[in-house]
This record gives C-alpha cells, structure tokens and sequence, in this order.
C-alpha cells in the first residue's frame, strides 16, 4: 500500500504546480490527491457527495466503493481533470468525447484551460 501512497502525493503535488487554483479535479482515492493538489475535488465514489451516497448500490459490493454516478460526476460537474483511474471508469469515459487519457492515466477536458498538460505530464509520469 506505501507505493499506492507515494504515487498519489506525488500525483497531488503534480497536480497542484500545473493546474490553476480555480481547477476541478475528480478523484476516486479521496486521500493523498486532493490534500496535496489543493484543488477543489468531486469525489466519484461518493463518501462525501450526497446525491452519490443516496442513490442505488452497484450490483458489485465493494465496501466504500459501492455507489458512483459518472453521469453527475463527470457528465454534469465537468471537472477539468480525472486524477486517478478506477475500474468501472474506462468503460464510461470511452463515450465521453470531452475527455483525453494521458499517457500517465489521468484524463482531462478537452476544452479547459486550467490545465498544463505538458507540465503535468512531467511532473507526475
């Protein structure tokens, strides 16, 4: 697990040099990135969204990882980057024509300027 946490602060602190204050990202490991980036986050797993945590349980049980809605997440709260990847995240990002993978697994809007990807890129591989 101390290799999960060392990726994810270095991802925060990537994070928080090469995107503007006024950057959204959205996160599934409600931890490390968002304490580190600074950043104002959604959390897509829900424990601290209440239109997430009131709505249907997934067919799978994950203890704490058993509710998202990508559809309010992302689709209506448009966050200008996704910090981290997730399992059930690749097949509904594939129809968002909104969003680009980068090459270090993050995904981020297409039309925000908020974000240096370049920068990004460098500073969190």
């Amino acid at each position: 697990m101390l290799k999960a946490d060392i990726r994810r602060v270095r991802a925060g602190l990537a994070i928080a040099e090469n995107t503007a204050p006024a950057a959204t990202i959205a996160v599934h490991a409600a931890g490390q990135i968002p304490y580190y980036s600074g950043r104002r986050t959604i959390d897509l797993l829900g424990l601290n969204d209440p239109i997430i945590a009131k709505g249907p349980r997934s067919a799978s049980f994950y203890p704490g990882h058993d509710k998202w809605n990508y559809e309010y997440s992302i689709g209506q709260l448009r966050p200008d980057l996704i910090a981290d990847n997730w399992i059930r995240l690749g097949d509904y990002i594939k129809g968002q024509p909104e969003y680009r993978q980068l090459s270090n697994g993050m995904y981020v809007r297409v039309d925000t300027v908020l974000v240096d990807v370049d920068g990004l890129l460098n500073g969190y591989p």
